[in-house]
């Protein structure tokens, strides 16, 4: 029932979990005195956010550029190409091989 009396605060129930979350109310005292300690804190957490200053002040369009300015010089970067041309050593290293495995067979 937490789950619904939080839904229905926050004003996200649909008619049919209100009128659900009305009707067990109603049936008991205890269930009463649970729902209104819920939205006591719930009052008085939504009455906090409202009185404070925002948590976090961001541009986004200042930020985006921000990010695409970083961006930008790596997909300006060079590619390495490690099929195209290979350095002298590992074509040496090639034939070296050729050459050991070819005596190793015979």
């Amino acid at each position: 029932m937490e789950a619904l009396i939080i839904k229905y605060l926050a004003g996200e129930a649909s008619h049919e979990e209100a009128r659900s979350l009305l009707d067990w109310i109603s049936l008991s005292p205890e269930n009463q005195s649970l729902y209104l300690g819920y939205k006591k804190i719930f009052d008085a957490s939504t009455h906090q956010l409202k009185q404070s200053e925002p948590l976090i002040d961001i541009d986004i369009n200042s930020e985006w550029r921000h990010f695409l300015n970083t961006v930008q010089p790596l997909r300006e970067a060079p590619v390495l190409s490690l099929t195209g041309a290979r350095p002298f050593w590992m074509k040496l290293a090639a034939a070296l091989l050729r050459t050991v495995l070819g005596v190793a067979r015979k």
